[in-house]
């Protein structure tokens, strides 16, 4: 139907975003009390952009249903008054985020191609899962999380070599329960600048920062800042003030790009300059945040940053990684998955052999058969290897 969905009016219509996005992305309009038009549209759509000043609760009830067939939706709702009621239903319902109408169209334009970046990510994680597993059975969920949970319970991580390994297999749980209980076991911490010429935020920023998992550094002033840039070259993500007293925010932003080229960042603003916020966009910021902010939302903003980093570095394992047709995942993989499975009295099943042995299909096994059991008391080592060579005899 369309890739852009503007449901309301949001302070500009479709033809003042359409020059400015790829020529290939649809967009269109509906009025948000169209219920039926909302729920045809929605259901294909990408990215909706939703008048909450005007929506009704019949709106946000459609959307939900909208989200339950087509979760990857992400709803940008747009206010030019503080309506609390509106905003804490969208976010309850999934909403990505809210801007006062009146937000500049290249603003608006540059939060819809970040949108369409991460679906970019995510599709290019789960292709590189098909093409490299085509004609595999899945590794289930399970089968991943008793892995991540044997390690946690042995005080071990499981590496992003691994990490990648069970993900290639297991995409279709990967934004779902199985990155959740991975996550803590993701060897990734990423370090984070935070450049705040205020003390109190900068130890605010730090500490909320810190919550997920990252590395910070602080810095009070755009000289401090460039000199950590300089010396410390894995730094991923930077929360920049724009408004420091020894350097222009754009002018800062640009600097540190060309320090770390790879590096995210995210401006905080204190004043509505909304000229200034357009230019550091253009010179390379990744999102923006204004001052004062709620813990909550601000906590929001650097999940879906550090969330987009881990994909990101998951997406680097992947490319590190090469597969032969024989060997699938790694091997000493199944032998520790059937040390669990033994310790648990319980088999490894054919579906979960296949994954690292592909011939076995050969043999026509259904796919829940136990086909690697190691009995009680039986020496682990001896056993799992006499069973592992004795299917693999049969193929041959």
């Amino acid at each position: 139907m369309s890739d852009i969905l503007i449901i309301g009016s949001i302070g500009f219509e479709e033809d003042a975003i359409i020059p400015h996005l790829d020529p290939l992305l649809s967009v269109s309009s509906v009025d948000q009390t169209d219920y039926k038009l909302i729920s045809e549209y929605a259901v294909e759509t990408k990215v909706a952009l939703l008048d909450l000043d005007t929506a009704t609760d019949l709106t946000m009830e459609t959307l939900d249903e909208v989200k339950g067939l087509n979760p990857a939706l992400e709803i940008i709702g747009f206010s030019s008054h503080n309506n609390p009621k509106m905003v804490i239903r969208l976010m309850r319902s999934g909403g990505y985020r809210v801007e006062p109408k009146g937000l500049p169209v290249g603003v608006a334009v540059h939060l819809i191609n970040r949108i369409l970046d991460d679906m970019d990510l995510m599709t290019k994680l789960q292709g590189q899962s098909q093409r490299r597993f085509l004609n595999r059975f899945e590794i289930t969920a399970s089968l991943a999380v008793e892995l991540v949970k044997s390690r946690r319970a042995q005080g071990v991580s499981v590496t992003n070599a691994e990490l990648a390994q069970l993900l290639m297999v297991a995409e279709t749980h990967y934004r779902g329960s199985l990155l959740e209980q991975m996550a803590e076991h993701i060897d990734f911490h990423p370090q984070v600048l935070v450049v705040e010429d205020e003390a109190p935020m900068r130890a605010l920023i730090q500490r909320l920062t810190g919550r997920n998992r990252c590395r910070v550094h602080t810095a009070a002033d755009g000289s401090q800042a460039l000199e950590m840039c300089r010396t410390n070259p894995d730094m991923m993500l930077a929360v920049v003030d724009i408004g420091l007293p020894d350097i222009r925010g754009d002018k800062l932003i640009g600097e540190i790009k060309k320090l770390a080229p790879n590096i995210t960042i995210m401006m905080l603003t204190a004043f509505s300059d909304t000229g200034l916020i357009v230019d550091c966009f253009g010179n390379g910021a990744t999102d923006y945040m204004t001052k004062p902010f709620q813990n909550d939302d601000f906590l929001a903003r650097i999940n879906r940053l550090t969330d987009r980093l881990r994909i990101l570095n998951i997406l680097n394992s992947l490319g590190d990684i090469q597969f032969s047709a024989r060997q699938g995942i790694d091997p000493a993989i199944l032998e520790e998955l059937a040390q669990i499975r033994t310790a648990a009295g319980k088999p490894m099943l054919a579906k979960e052999v296949e994954l690292f042995y592909p011939e076995i299909k050969a043999l026509g096994l259904e796919s829940d058969a136990p086909v690697i059991q190691v009995p009680a008391g039986a020496p682990f080592d001896h056993a799992f290897r006499e069973n592992l060579r004795a299917l693999l005899a049969r193929v041959r």
